[in-house]
């Protein structure tokens, strides 16, 4: 889980300007590394996660992941929510290498969110959880959330570098980088504590 002052102080730091908002846009690719999955009351968090996964670094290069938002997707009218609403983003999901989802409050209300999860999973796409919350009192997830692996930001041991390990939700001491989670492998036992 992720404090949602944490993520905010990123926001404050990372995201000042129009201008950081409109390179990040989405491009049309032929996949995508990540399909985030959020409510539109987390448009910032959804936001921050797309730039700092685009800046990622991963042995020393910058990743330059691709990420798919739909805030920015110019064939879809938030206002007009339709079949063609599901056949773009079901055709994203179907392009992306990996799904993230954004929990919090918002995200327990969206029609569309649990939608998004149940299509990726049919899909047998990797899904992670970045949980958000306020405090830990009367933060609840749906149960069947438990199903998939967390996300945590957290340094490379030996590095300034920052980046998202998967966690397992039952042992903290199995984990893997986003890297190696998206390309098919499973968090695993390591010998110390978790990151």
């Amino acid at each position: 889980m992720i404090e949602r002052k944490i993520f905010d102080s990123l926001i404050n730091n990372k995201i000042r300007d129009s201008k950081t908002i409109l390179e990040s846009l989405n491009q049309n690719y032929d996949y995508y590394d990540f399909f985030i999955s959020y409510s539109s009351k987390d448009k910032k968090y959804a936001m921050l996660v797309k730039q700092l996964l685009e800046n990622m670094y991963i042995d020393d290069k910058k990743s330059g992941y691709r990420v798919y938002v739909d805030y920015d997707d110019s064939r879809l009218d938030p206002k007009c929510v339709s079949g063609k609403t599901a056949q773009i983003l079901s055709s994203v999901i179907k392009k992306a290498k990996s799904i993230i989802y954004i929990h919090s409050q918002g995200s327990s209300l969206s029609p569309w969110c649990p939608w998004e999860l149940g299509y990726g999973q049919g899909l047998n796409k990797p899904i992670s959880v970045l949980e958000l919350y306020d405090n830990m009192d009367g933060f609840e997830r749906q149960a069947y959330l438990e199903l998939y692996p967390t996300i945590v930001y957290k340094t490379i041991e030996g590095k300034s570098q920052k980046i998202f390990w998967i966690h397992d939700r039952k042992d903290n001491r199995k984990y893997i980088n986003i890297y190696r989670f998206i390309n098919g492998e499973n968090p695993y036992l390591h010998k110390t504590g978790g990151v």
